[in-house]
């Protein structure tokens, strides 16, 4: 059984109701043409800048998934991707497709500070612990466990990454600290005090990088959800160097739509050799191939 993963959380890439300052929420709002950049670039920067991946855990909702296909894409044809509902973002109930500021105003305050929906129709935060805990078990189990035939093929660390969504991110930080053996010192250094009680500030496409060991001989911590005891190692957190150079582009729909093109385009010559950073991503033949594949999806 190998005795360490690598796990990989990542927000997903732009979407429409990001933009538009919308609640998403468990409502389905597609990439923006800009997000669509963004989840290319993660993705290139994925499989060249850290070990090929095992798994690819994603929430069921069409922002994840798409960030996560862009991911996979650029993967070995052994990694296995995986939907999984208990990993979309909290259900706001009637609040959902409403504006920032006009879901704050019907929101009440509850008394630890978080602005959490009045009446059953909206997810409660301690709901969201729930999903986040069993989604935590998932991935220990596959970091740490795995069907005998692999384990005798592959002792070695394997390499897990889930894309999900702002607030569930947020709360499943918390589980993996809190339920490591070294939780009040990860707690600190990932919530530091001036961040809200449950959640913290994560960017579209931020990567927070885990190494996460188990602590033979050692009990696990109580509040551990698959009963192991583990220790965990931050090497990134909510890193962006991926979309360092990348330009807002596109004129017309907000929407993905690679018929899209930047006003310069109609004074420029193409340049073969050009990226899809600071052009239209249109352009590139890994966005076209992108676009096909999520139109036929």
């Amino acid at each position: 059984m190998p005795s360490s993963f690598s796990l990989l959380v990542i927000r997903h890439a732009e979407s429409v109701a990001n933009i538009r300052g919308h609640i998403a929420g468990s409502s389905d709002s597609p990439l923006t043409n800009h997000g669509a950049a963004q989840a290319l670039l993660l993705a290139r920067h994925i499989s060249s800048s850290y070990p090929p991946l095992d798994l690819i855990v994603t929430s069921d909702l069409v922002r994840a998934r798409e960030t996560a296909r862009a991911i996979a894409d650029r993967q070995n044809a052994s990694c296995e991707l995986l939907e999984e509902r208990r990993a979309r973002e909290k259900d706001f109930g009637p609040r959902e497709g409403k504006s920032l500021w006009e879901g704050a105003a019907t929101a009440h305050q509850d008394p630890s500070g978080v602005h959490e929906g009045e009446g059953s129709q909206e997810e409660t935060f301690d709901q969201v612990r729930a999903r986040s805990r069993a989604v935590l078990k998932m991935l220990l189990d596959r970091g740490f466990g795995g069907d005998e035939e692999r384990d005798r093929d592959n002792d070695g660390p394997r390499h897990i990454a889930l894309v999900s969504h702002g607030i569930f991110i947020s709360r499943l930080l918390r589980e993996i600290a809190s339920a490591s053996l070294s939780s009040a010192f990860l707690l600190s250094s990932l919530l530091p005090a001036s961040s809200r009680p449950n959640g913290l500030s994560t960017s579209n496409t931020g990567v927070w990088r885990f190494n996460i060991t188990l602590a033979g001989g050692c009990a696990p911590n109580p509040e551990s959800p698959a009963g192991v005891a583990y220790k965990v190692e931050v090497l990134e957190r909510n890193s962006t160097t991926h979309l360092k150079g990348l330009k807002r582009q596109g004129v017309g729909s907000e929407k993905v739509d690679t018929s899209q093109k930047k006003l310069d385009l109609f004074f420029q010559k193409k340049d073969p050799s050009s990226t899809v950073v600071g052009r239209n991503f249109a352009q590139d033949e890994e966005g076209k191939a992108f676009k096909r594949q999520r139109t036929s999806s």
